[in-house]
Protein backbone atom coordinates (compact mmCIF):
# COMPACT_ATOMS: atom_id res chain seq x y z
CA UNK A 1 0.00 0.00 0.00
CA UNK A 2 1.54 3.32 -1.04
CA UNK A 3 0.52 6.46 0.78
CA UNK A 4 1.53 9.93 -0.25
CA UNK A 5 1.43 13.03 1.94
CA UNK A 6 1.44 16.35 0.21
CA UNK A 7 2.06 19.85 1.40
CA UNK A 8 0.20 23.14 1.37
CA UNK A 9 0.86 25.36 -1.57
CA UNK A 10 0.02 29.02 -1.70
CA UNK A 11 -0.32 29.72 -5.36
CA UNK A 12 -2.63 31.98 -7.27
CA UNK A 13 -2.58 30.76 -10.84
CA UNK A 14 -4.36 32.85 -13.46
CA UNK A 15 -4.63 31.80 -17.07
CA UNK A 16 -6.55 33.28 -19.98
CA UNK A 17 -8.80 30.42 -21.01
CA UNK A 18 -11.37 30.34 -23.77
CA UNK A 19 -13.70 27.49 -22.84
CA UNK A 20 -15.53 26.71 -26.06
CA UNK A 21 -14.50 30.23 -27.19
CA UNK A 22 -15.86 31.87 -24.00
CA UNK A 23 -13.12 33.45 -21.89
CA UNK A 24 -12.87 32.25 -18.30
CA UNK A 25 -10.19 32.36 -15.62
CA UNK A 26 -8.81 29.23 -13.96
CA UNK A 27 -7.45 29.77 -10.48
CA UNK A 28 -5.98 27.32 -7.98
CA UNK A 29 -7.17 27.58 -4.39
CA UNK A 30 -4.88 29.35 -1.96
CA UNK A 31 -4.74 26.14 0.05
CA UNK A 32 -4.97 22.79 -1.67
CA UNK A 33 -6.10 20.71 1.31
CA UNK A 34 -9.50 19.06 0.83
CA UNK A 35 -11.12 19.20 4.25
CA UNK A 36 -13.70 16.49 3.57
CA UNK A 37 -10.93 13.95 2.90
CA UNK A 38 -8.68 14.79 5.85
CA UNK A 39 -7.82 11.64 7.79
CA UNK A 40 -9.35 9.36 5.15
CA UNK A 41 -7.69 7.02 2.70
CA UNK A 42 -8.76 7.18 -0.94
CA UNK A 43 -8.47 4.08 -3.12
CA UNK A 44 -8.07 4.94 -6.81
CA UNK A 45 -10.05 2.47 -8.91
CA UNK A 46 -8.96 1.57 -12.45
CA UNK A 47 -10.37 4.23 -14.76
CA UNK A 48 -12.58 3.34 -17.68
CA UNK A 49 -10.78 4.34 -20.88
CA UNK A 50 -13.26 5.20 -23.63
CA UNK A 51 -10.75 7.08 -25.78
CA UNK A 52 -9.35 4.28 -27.91
CA UNK A 53 -5.77 5.10 -26.95
CA UNK A 54 -3.64 4.01 -24.00
CA UNK A 55 -1.98 7.43 -24.05
CA UNK A 56 -4.94 8.77 -22.09
CA UNK A 57 -4.16 6.45 -19.17
CA UNK A 58 -0.37 6.84 -19.17
CA UNK A 59 -0.67 10.62 -19.45
CA UNK A 60 -3.55 11.52 -17.12
CA UNK A 61 -3.21 9.02 -14.26
CA UNK A 62 0.18 10.42 -13.05
CA UNK A 63 -1.35 13.92 -13.13
CA UNK A 64 -4.18 12.75 -10.88
CA UNK A 65 -1.74 11.19 -8.43
CA UNK A 66 0.24 14.43 -8.35
CA UNK A 67 -2.88 16.44 -7.50
CA UNK A 68 -3.83 13.98 -4.76
CA UNK A 69 -0.34 14.28 -3.26
CA UNK A 70 -0.32 18.07 -3.42
CA UNK A 71 -3.75 18.11 -1.78
CA UNK A 72 -2.35 16.24 1.22
CA UNK A 73 -4.56 13.18 0.67
CA UNK A 74 -3.59 9.65 1.63
CA UNK A 75 -4.28 7.43 -1.36
CA UNK A 76 -3.76 3.97 -2.75
CA UNK A 77 -2.82 3.79 -6.41
CA UNK A 78 -4.76 1.58 -8.77
CA UNK A 79 -1.54 -0.41 -9.28
CA UNK A 80 -1.23 -1.11 -5.54
CA UNK A 81 -4.93 -1.98 -5.48
CA UNK A 82 -4.52 -4.81 -8.02
CA UNK A 83 -3.89 -7.62 -5.49
CA UNK A 84 -7.16 -6.74 -3.76
CA UNK A 85 -9.02 -6.59 -7.06
CA UNK A 86 -7.66 -10.02 -8.02
CA UNK A 87 -8.41 -11.50 -4.59
CA UNK A 88 -12.07 -10.49 -4.72
CA UNK A 89 -12.40 -10.89 -8.51
CA UNK A 90 -13.38 -7.27 -8.97
CA UNK A 91 -13.37 -6.62 -12.71
CA UNK A 92 -15.45 -3.48 -13.09
CA UNK A 93 -13.74 -0.26 -14.17
CA UNK A 94 -14.97 3.28 -13.82
CA UNK A 95 -17.74 2.32 -11.39
CA UNK A 96 -18.27 0.05 -8.38
CA UNK A 97 -20.97 -2.03 -6.69
CA UNK A 98 -21.65 -2.17 -2.95
CA UNK A 99 -20.21 -5.65 -2.33
CA UNK A 100 -16.98 -4.88 -4.21
CA UNK A 101 -16.60 -1.49 -2.50
CA UNK A 102 -16.90 -3.01 0.96
CA UNK A 103 -14.39 -5.73 0.05
CA UNK A 104 -11.90 -3.02 -0.87
CA UNK A 105 -12.53 -1.22 2.41
CA UNK A 106 -12.05 -4.39 4.46
CA UNK A 107 -8.83 -5.23 2.64
CA UNK A 108 -7.21 -1.79 2.47
CA UNK A 109 -8.94 0.43 5.01
CA UNK A 110 -9.95 2.88 2.27
CA UNK A 111 -13.18 4.69 3.13
CA UNK A 112 -13.40 6.73 -0.07
CA UNK A 113 -13.08 5.55 -3.66
CA UNK A 114 -12.03 7.64 -6.65
CA UNK A 115 -13.69 6.36 -9.83
CA UNK A 116 -14.18 7.76 -13.29
CA UNK A 117 -13.38 7.65 -16.96
CA UNK A 118 -11.26 9.16 -19.67
CA UNK A 119 -13.92 10.12 -22.20
CA UNK A 120 -12.03 11.82 -25.02
CA UNK A 121 -8.31 12.01 -25.82
CA UNK A 122 -7.74 13.25 -29.33
CA UNK A 123 -4.13 14.10 -30.16
CA UNK A 124 -4.26 15.03 -33.84
CA UNK A 125 -5.40 18.40 -35.15
CA UNK A 126 -7.05 20.47 -32.42
CA UNK A 127 -6.29 18.29 -29.33
CA UNK A 128 -9.47 17.36 -27.41
CA UNK A 129 -9.64 15.92 -23.88
CA UNK A 130 -12.57 15.03 -21.59
CA UNK A 131 -12.40 13.49 -18.10
CA UNK A 132 -15.05 12.42 -15.56
CA UNK A 133 -14.28 11.71 -11.87
CA UNK A 134 -16.39 10.77 -8.83
CA UNK A 135 -15.59 10.50 -5.12
CA UNK A 136 -17.62 7.76 -3.43
CA UNK A 137 -18.22 7.34 0.30
CA UNK A 138 -17.91 3.56 0.83
CA UNK A 139 -19.95 3.35 4.04
CA UNK A 140 -23.00 5.07 2.58
CA UNK A 141 -22.23 4.19 -1.07
CA UNK A 142 -22.96 7.82 -1.81
CA UNK A 143 -21.35 10.05 -4.44
CA UNK A 144 -19.62 12.80 -2.47
CA UNK A 145 -18.69 14.85 -5.53
CA UNK A 146 -18.59 14.35 -9.29
CA UNK A 147 -16.97 16.45 -12.01
CA UNK A 148 -16.85 16.10 -15.78
CA UNK A 149 -14.55 18.50 -17.58
CA UNK A 150 -13.49 18.95 -21.20
CA UNK A 151 -11.59 21.30 -23.49
CA UNK A 152 -9.58 21.50 -26.68
CA UNK A 153 -6.30 23.28 -27.36
CA UNK A 154 -8.22 26.01 -29.17
CA UNK A 155 -10.22 26.79 -26.02
CA UNK A 156 -7.10 28.22 -24.38
CA UNK A 157 -6.36 30.63 -27.24
CA UNK A 158 -6.67 34.32 -26.58
CA UNK A 159 -6.32 37.28 -28.91
CA UNK A 160 -4.55 36.35 -32.18
CA UNK A 161 -4.33 32.73 -31.00
CA UNK A 162 -1.93 33.44 -28.14
CA UNK A 163 -2.06 30.67 -25.53
CA UNK A 164 -3.43 27.97 -27.84
CA UNK A 165 -2.29 24.51 -26.68
CA UNK A 166 -0.87 22.20 -29.32
CA UNK A 167 -0.84 18.87 -27.45
CA UNK A 168 -3.41 16.71 -25.68
CA UNK A 169 -0.98 16.32 -22.77
CA UNK A 170 -0.93 20.08 -22.14
CA UNK A 171 -4.72 20.26 -22.36
CA UNK A 172 -5.02 17.35 -19.93
CA UNK A 173 -2.70 19.05 -17.43
CA UNK A 174 -4.84 22.20 -17.37
CA UNK A 175 -8.01 20.14 -17.06
CA UNK A 176 -6.78 18.01 -14.16
CA UNK A 177 -5.80 21.13 -12.22
CA UNK A 178 -9.19 22.70 -12.87
CA UNK A 179 -10.95 19.42 -12.07
CA UNK A 180 -9.47 19.23 -8.57
CA UNK A 181 -10.34 22.84 -7.92
CA UNK A 182 -13.95 22.02 -8.81
CA UNK A 183 -13.89 18.93 -6.58
CA UNK A 184 -12.88 21.13 -3.65
CA UNK A 185 -15.74 23.53 -4.28
CA UNK A 186 -18.27 20.73 -4.70
CA UNK A 187 -17.20 19.00 -1.48
CA UNK A 188 -17.59 22.28 0.37
CA UNK A 189 -21.08 22.80 -1.07
CA UNK A 190 -22.07 19.23 -0.22
CA UNK A 191 -20.90 19.77 3.33
CA UNK A 192 -23.02 22.91 3.65
CA UNK A 193 -26.09 21.11 2.27
CA UNK A 194 -25.56 18.36 4.84
CA UNK A 195 -25.28 20.86 7.68
CA UNK A 196 -28.44 22.61 6.50
CA UNK A 197 -30.17 19.21 6.30
CA UNK A 198 -31.28 19.97 2.74
CA UNK A 199 -30.75 16.70 0.94
CA UNK A 200 -31.71 16.66 -2.71
CA UNK A 201 -34.11 14.21 -4.30
CA UNK A 202 -32.57 10.83 -4.99
CA UNK A 203 -32.28 9.48 -8.51
CA UNK A 204 -30.35 7.02 -10.64
CA UNK A 205 -29.13 7.13 -14.24
CA UNK A 206 -29.26 4.01 -16.41
CA UNK A 207 -26.47 3.98 -19.00
CA UNK A 208 -27.83 5.57 -22.16
CA UNK A 209 -28.45 3.37 -25.18
CA UNK A 210 -26.01 4.06 -28.00
CA UNK A 211 -27.27 3.96 -31.58
CA UNK A 212 -24.29 5.81 -33.04
CA UNK A 213 -21.13 4.44 -34.63
CA UNK A 214 -19.02 5.78 -31.74
CA UNK A 215 -18.21 3.06 -29.23
CA UNK A 216 -18.93 3.93 -25.57
CA UNK A 217 -20.95 7.05 -26.44
CA UNK A 218 -23.66 5.88 -24.03
CA UNK A 219 -21.22 5.43 -21.16
CA UNK A 220 -19.54 8.79 -21.81
CA UNK A 221 -22.68 10.91 -21.87
CA UNK A 222 -24.16 9.08 -18.87
CA UNK A 223 -21.11 9.93 -16.79
CA UNK A 224 -21.32 13.58 -17.81
CA UNK A 225 -25.02 13.66 -16.88
CA UNK A 226 -24.31 12.09 -13.47
CA UNK A 227 -21.73 14.81 -12.76
CA UNK A 228 -24.16 17.58 -13.69
CA UNK A 229 -26.96 16.17 -11.54
CA UNK A 230 -24.66 15.77 -8.52
CA UNK A 231 -23.57 19.39 -8.91
CA UNK A 232 -27.26 20.38 -9.06
CA UNK A 233 -27.67 18.98 -5.55
CA UNK A 234 -29.38 15.67 -6.38
CA UNK A 235 -28.40 12.53 -4.51
CA UNK A 236 -27.36 10.40 -7.48
CA UNK A 237 -26.97 6.66 -7.04
CA UNK A 238 -23.50 5.34 -7.85
CA UNK A 239 -23.89 3.81 -11.36
CA UNK A 240 -22.13 0.65 -10.20
CA UNK A 241 -25.05 -0.12 -7.87
CA UNK A 242 -27.43 -0.25 -10.84
CA UNK A 243 -25.04 -2.52 -12.74
CA UNK A 244 -24.65 -4.69 -9.65
CA UNK A 245 -28.33 -5.62 -9.67
CA UNK A 246 -28.32 -6.16 -13.43
CA UNK A 247 -25.38 -8.56 -13.21
CA UNK A 248 -27.10 -10.43 -10.42
CA UNK A 249 -30.02 -11.00 -12.76
CA UNK A 250 -27.63 -11.68 -15.67
CA UNK A 251 -28.99 -8.83 -17.76
CA UNK A 252 -27.43 -5.72 -19.26
CA UNK A 253 -29.86 -2.90 -19.96
CA UNK A 254 -29.03 0.25 -21.87
CA UNK A 255 -31.48 3.12 -22.18
CA UNK A 256 -34.28 1.19 -20.47
CA UNK A 257 -35.25 -0.54 -17.23
CA UNK A 258 -37.48 -3.46 -16.29
CA UNK A 259 -40.31 -2.53 -13.96
CA UNK A 260 -39.41 -5.22 -11.43
CA UNK A 261 -35.79 -4.05 -11.30
CA UNK A 262 -36.90 -0.43 -11.06
CA UNK A 263 -39.10 -1.19 -8.06
CA UNK A 264 -36.27 -3.09 -6.39
CA UNK A 265 -33.92 -0.14 -6.92
CA UNK A 266 -36.57 2.23 -5.56
CA UNK A 267 -37.17 0.13 -2.45
CA UNK A 268 -33.53 -0.68 -1.73
CA UNK A 269 -32.10 2.77 -2.29
CA UNK A 270 -35.16 4.98 -1.65
CA UNK A 271 -35.13 6.38 -5.18
CA UNK A 272 -37.49 9.12 -6.32
CA UNK A 273 -36.65 9.13 -10.03
CA UNK A 274 -34.81 7.22 -12.72
CA UNK A 275 -33.32 8.72 -15.89
CA UNK A 276 -33.00 6.72 -19.10
CA UNK A 277 -32.06 7.80 -22.59
CA UNK A 278 -30.39 7.20 -25.93
CA UNK A 279 -27.53 8.77 -27.88
CA UNK A 280 -28.48 9.39 -31.51
CA UNK A 281 -25.55 11.53 -32.64
CA UNK A 282 -22.04 11.82 -31.19
CA UNK A 283 -19.38 13.29 -33.47
CA UNK A 284 -16.19 15.14 -32.51
CA UNK A 285 -14.61 17.94 -34.49
CA UNK A 286 -12.84 16.02 -37.26
CA UNK A 287 -11.19 18.64 -39.42
CA UNK A 288 -9.82 22.14 -39.01
CA UNK A 289 -11.17 24.49 -36.38
CA UNK A 290 -12.68 26.72 -39.06
CA UNK A 291 -14.36 24.00 -41.09
CA UNK A 292 -15.90 21.50 -38.65
CA UNK A 293 -17.52 21.33 -35.23
CA UNK A 294 -18.71 18.61 -32.81
CA UNK A 295 -22.32 17.41 -32.89
CA UNK A 296 -24.53 15.73 -30.29
CA UNK A 297 -28.09 14.42 -30.40
CA UNK A 298 -29.97 12.59 -27.66
CA UNK A 299 -33.31 11.80 -26.06
CA UNK A 300 -34.08 11.19 -22.39
CA UNK A 301 -36.92 10.26 -20.04
CA UNK A 302 -37.57 10.90 -16.36
CA UNK A 303 -39.44 8.05 -14.67
CA UNK A 304 -41.24 7.81 -11.35
CA UNK A 305 -39.12 5.23 -9.52
CA UNK A 306 -42.06 3.68 -7.67
CA UNK A 307 -44.40 3.22 -10.66
CA UNK A 308 -42.27 3.44 -13.81
CA UNK A 309 -44.53 6.19 -15.14
CA UNK A 310 -42.90 8.62 -17.57
CA UNK A 311 -42.97 12.04 -15.94
CA UNK A 312 -41.04 14.02 -18.53
CA UNK A 313 -39.23 13.60 -21.83
CA UNK A 314 -36.51 15.68 -23.41
CA UNK A 315 -34.83 15.71 -26.82
CA UNK A 316 -31.72 17.63 -27.75
CA UNK A 317 -29.87 18.19 -31.01
CA UNK A 318 -26.99 20.63 -31.04
CA UNK A 319 -23.66 21.39 -32.67
CA UNK A 320 -20.63 23.42 -31.70
CA UNK A 321 -21.57 26.03 -34.29
CA UNK A 322 -24.95 26.82 -32.71
CA UNK A 323 -23.40 29.28 -30.27
CA UNK A 324 -21.07 30.87 -32.83
CA UNK A 325 -21.23 34.62 -33.35
CA UNK A 326 -19.02 36.87 -35.45
CA UNK A 327 -15.55 35.67 -36.50
CA UNK A 328 -16.09 32.26 -34.95
CA UNK A 329 -16.47 33.60 -31.42
CA UNK A 330 -18.63 31.42 -29.16
CA UNK A 331 -18.07 28.24 -31.17
CA UNK A 332 -17.77 25.11 -29.03
CA UNK A 333 -14.84 22.94 -30.12
CA UNK A 334 -14.97 20.26 -27.41
CA UNK A 335 -17.36 17.32 -27.73
CA UNK A 336 -17.38 16.76 -23.97
CA UNK A 337 -18.24 20.39 -23.28
CA UNK A 338 -20.95 20.30 -25.96
CA UNK A 339 -22.57 17.32 -24.20
CA UNK A 340 -22.43 19.13 -20.84
CA UNK A 341 -24.03 22.23 -22.37
CA UNK A 342 -26.71 20.17 -24.10
CA UNK A 343 -27.67 18.53 -20.80
CA UNK A 344 -28.42 21.86 -19.11
CA UNK A 345 -31.92 21.86 -20.55
CA UNK A 346 -32.50 18.26 -19.48
CA UNK A 347 -31.24 18.99 -15.97
CA UNK A 348 -33.56 22.00 -15.75
CA UNK A 349 -36.49 19.79 -16.79
CA UNK A 350 -35.56 17.17 -14.18
CA UNK A 351 -35.33 19.84 -11.49
CA UNK A 352 -38.66 21.36 -12.45
CA UNK A 353 -40.45 18.01 -12.41
CA UNK A 354 -38.78 17.09 -9.10
CA UNK A 355 -39.96 20.30 -7.48
CA UNK A 356 -43.46 19.87 -8.90
CA UNK A 357 -43.77 16.36 -7.53
CA UNK A 358 -42.66 17.33 -4.03
CA UNK A 359 -44.03 20.84 -3.64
Amino acid sequence: MKRHNGHIRRVIFLVAFLFCSGAITAELSATDAIEALTGKTVAVLPFANYTGTSHAVTTIVPMIYKELSQSGIDYITSTDLRPTLRQYRIRSVGKIGSADAHSIRESTGATVLLAGSFDVYREEGNPDVAISLRLIDVEQMKIMAAVSIAATGEDFAGLFGVGRLSSAEKVAQRLVEKLFKQLRKDLEMASRRHQDEKAGHRLAVVTFDNITDTRYAGEIVSGILVSGLVQDGFEVLEPGLVDELMLRDQIVLRGEIRLQLLRELADQYNLDFLITGRVEGFSPQRGSVEETHPEFEFGARQLDASTGKILATYDGNTSGADSETILGLGRCHSLGELVARSFKGLRKTIRKESERRFE
